[in-house]
């Protein structure tokens, strides 16, 4: 199969929600196409369902596409030879075709009301037949059928397929030659509502052949879609595109992914706090094989790996635990400057309740300390719950472990006397000294070493009884929450004499 530079492709959404993981894929196996190949990349919005389409999702869909690493060579941001770029500003094309339709009697009106076409959908289920269209209106004369739109009667527009027409056949760059019958999209198909808006078929045709679309990669359920707009091209005597269509990405139930299985959509994900390059890397490994066991790739490596002779035919199945186990890999790959600024960004954006914790002094280090010890940042306000309040889990097996120690309430009378007589500094580095001191001064006062003595001094300052370095830790804590954690304690071992 050869690949040209002159090759145009694009990705085209309806601005009528968010962007879902499985259009961000076909987004990205369009990119990927277009870097890899040398392409063009075209962006189009597909907004004649005038009901749902809203400018504010067109917008979230342009921004999520950009904060996923993906960009284009013309779109509605960024103007190109190939504008308009939303289908509700090409009113004037679409006629321009219908007319040249109408001219070679390739299309008809079509009169049937709803409760004619219902009942005949109702005949067909009642004989197990499929449904398709009785051509009721076809072979209307033209007299007729111009007085009756004349005097305003209501019709759409059909396509009128050859008699002789059983199936349509096409070569697909995924999935080899493909057949559909006729009957799978219900014969002669609508092309012009009641209301003179084009349908999506049309709307499809005429811009692809406007914008010089010659690859048309999407999901496998576009296939009929693909049949009957084929149909549209012969009609119309436009040479069509070239076809990939990629699987279908399932739940774990293996049923398409939808809203039921939870976060499908870019945006959730961003607010998990995934970082861009890795989601990249996760939707391309569903439906691709990069030719060997490699899974961690950045995006300047799966372009440079990328071949469309390597996606797959067969469905893949979402795993959110294998998109955050990828996530991890990234986050540890990232320089410290770069994992600091994702970490700080998204604290500002997506949980604001505890960005203040960005100001004390040391939190870079907490930050990069827990950067182990996390898949996604949306774990970061779970861990960083100890700078927030003095709250203890004393349910928790493993701090009742500890609480249990004998050295633990001895501990704990000789922490609060060293914090009492010095109290917790100023600066990191100083609270890391501070630190050291306590931990001899506890030692030498109860004769506690090792895990009976680190143990009890973590708890006793964090709240929790393990976790990362501590010096890390009391290098950016609050000091007042030292000062109320370590009064719980004391009222926790008074209440428990007593």
């Amino acid at each position: 199969m050869t690949h040209a530079t002159t090759d145009v492709v694009r990705f085209a959404p309806s601005p009528t929600g968010t962007l879902h993981l499985g259009n961000a894929r076909t987004a990205l196996f369009n990119w990927l196409y277009a870097r890899h190949y040398g392409a063009t990349m075209v962006l189009r919005i597909e907004d004649t369902d005038r009901e749902r389409s809203r400018p504010e999702y067109e917008h979230a869909i342009i921004e999520d596409l950009r904060w996923l690493g993906i960009d284009w060579d013309q779109g509605p941001d960024c103007g190109g030879a190939a504008a308009p770029f939303r289908q509700s500003e090409a009113g004037d094309w679409y006629r321009s075709v219908i007319e040249r339709l109408r001219a070679q009697d390739a299309i008809y009106p079509c009169f049937c009301t709803q409760e004619q076409l219902e009942q005949d959908r109702e005949a067909a289920r009642a004989s197990g037949g499929q449904i398709v269209y009785s051509r009721r209106c076809r072979d209307l004369d033209a007299e007729t059928a111009q007085r009756r739109i004349e005097q305003g009667d209501p019709h759409v527009w059909r396509l009128r397929l050859p008699e002789s027409l059983e199936h349509v056949t096409f070569k697909d760059l995924v999935r080899g030659e493909v057949r559909i019958p006729i009957a799978n999209f219900g014969g002669d198909f609508v092309l012009l509502r009641t209301d003179g808006s084009p349908v999506f078929h049309l709307a499809v045709v005429a811009d692809d052949h406007r914008m010089g679309v010659t690859l048309v990669l999407r999901g496998e359920d576009h296939l009929v879609n693909t049949a009957r707009q084929i149909c549209l091209y012969r009609a119309l005597d436009w040479e069509p595109p070239r076809w990939g269509h990629m699987a279908m990405i399932l739940g774990a139930d293996r049923t398409k992914l939808s809203k039921r299985h939870g976060g499908v959509s870019v945006r959730h994900y961003r607010e998990q706090g995934v970082l861009p390059q890795a989601l990249m890397n996760y939707l391309a490994l569903l439906g691709w094989n990069p030719g060997d066991d490699t899974e961690v790739m950045r995006p300047g490596e799966l372009i440079e790996r990328f071949s469309v002779d390597r996606l797959i035919p067969s469905a893949a199945v979402f795993d959110e635990t294998k998109l955050y186990w990828l996530n991890a890999q990234h986050l540890r790959a990232l320089d410290e400057a770069a994992y600091l600024d994702h970490a700080r960004n998204w604290i500002v954006a997506y949980a604001p309740a505890i960005s203040n914790l960005l100001e004390l002094d040391g939190m870079d280090d907490v930050l990069l300390a827990l950067r182990e010890q996390i898949q996604v940042f949306s774990e970061l306000p779970g861990a960083l719950t100890m700078f927030q309040e003095p709250g203890i889990d004393l349910s928790s097996p493993a701090v009742d472990k500890v609480v249990k120690m004998p050295t633990f309430a001895p501990i704990i009378d000789a922490i609060s006397k060293f914090v009492e007589a010095h109290p917790l500094p100023e600066t990191a580095q100083a609270r890391r000294d501070w630190l050291d001191a306590l931990k001899q001064y506890v030692s030498e006062q109860t004769g506690a070493g090792g895990r009976k003595l680190f143990q009890p001094i973590r708890l006793a300052l964090t709240g929790v009884p393990s976790g990362r370095d501590l010096g890390v830790l009391i290098a950016a804590m609050p000091a007042d929450l030292v000062h109320r954690r370590l009064e719980i304690w004391r009222q926790h071992i008074a209440e428990a004499v007593s």
